[in-house]
């Protein structure tokens, strides 16, 4: 505890750093680790919604219009008609899965 302490506020430390630390365990943190001055800012995570985790299923499943894009160009076996109903069905695909946060109970994520 005493070298992170050291490295913290001690000779070598520097001001105006910014420390993101992460734990699972608040409560067993050492006072002297959490105390103002060395951690100045403290944010609680709590479990996820069913909205955020729809939300976030979306945000890193769901093509972008510039990939569906992209992938229009390089299908050349596929006319463009085809191709845009194929990513059509697959955006319908993705979207019946971001629902999947609705049969999680709550709590559990």
């Amino acid at each position: 505890m005493s070298g992170l302490l050291g490295a913290l506020d001690g000779l070598g430390s520097v001001d105006g750093r910014i420390l993101f630390t992460t734990t699972n365990y608040y409560s067993r943190l050492d006072p002297a680790l959490t105390r103002p001055g060395r951690l100045d800012v403290h944010i609680r995570f709590e479990l996820a919604t069913t909205e955020q985790v729809e939300g976030l299923f979306l945000f890193f499943m769901l093509p972008t219009e510039k990939e569906i894009e992209r992938r229009v160009e390089t299908m050349g076996k596929l006319n463009q008609a085809e191709t845009l109903e194929k990513v059509g069905k697959e955006k319908t695909e993705i979207f019946e899965l971001s629902e999947f946060g609705e049969l999680v109970p709550a709590g559990v994520l």
